[in-house]
């Protein structure tokens, strides 16, 4: 829900009358799908209309993977903090933090799909350059940072850093 109200805001900032449209179908779905153990959001869309630029457009989309790489990113960092420092955490903390890191990465990067209704699709047919460092920093979230040997090789490198 954050990746859509944050392009709900950059659509209104640019002057757009923007509001969130369910799909109580895809949310069934979603929900069914996530039963066998894989995952898919696609609870609805946001939809604005006014004059947008190109560039405006691709802002808008841009809005909603950048969040879920924020959100990522946040996520990676509590769990590094519960790690580097020791600190006590429940269990279910930790795999929220984990799950937090993990989901929101392959959101952004699966929403970066250059095609169809995709934010990609917008992203890639505003700005190339920014759609390519978009996709490297999802690439990055998904398929480097989740990797335990480069986390330890991370946490490795911090703890020296942090005194511990």
């Amino acid at each position: 829900m954050i990746h859509e109200l944050a392009h709900r805001v950059v659509a209104r900032r640019y002057g757009a009358e923007a509001h969130f449209v369910s799909n109580d179908g895809m949310l069934l779905f979603s929900m069914l799908i996530a039963l066998s153990g894989f995952f898919i959001a696609a609870p609805g869309a946001v939809w604005y209309r006014g004059y947008m630029t190109k560039a405006q457009n691709g802002r808008i989309a841009l809005a909603g993977p950048v969040s879920n790489y924020v959100l990522s990113v946040l996520f990676f960092l509590v769990l590094s903090v519960i790690f580097l420092w020791r600190i006590p955490a429940p269990e279910w903390l930790l795999i929220l933090c984990y799950t937090g890191f993990s989901l929101n990465g392959w959101l952004g990067l699966f929403n970066m799909i250059p095609a169809g209704p995709f934010d990609g699709a917008k992203v890639l047919a505003w700005n190339t350059v920014v759609f390519g460092v978009t996709v490297a920093v999802g690439v990055l979230l998904v398929f480097v940072l989740q990797r335990q040997e480069v986390q330890t090789w991370l946490f490795n490198l911090v703890l020296p850093l942090v005194g511990r």
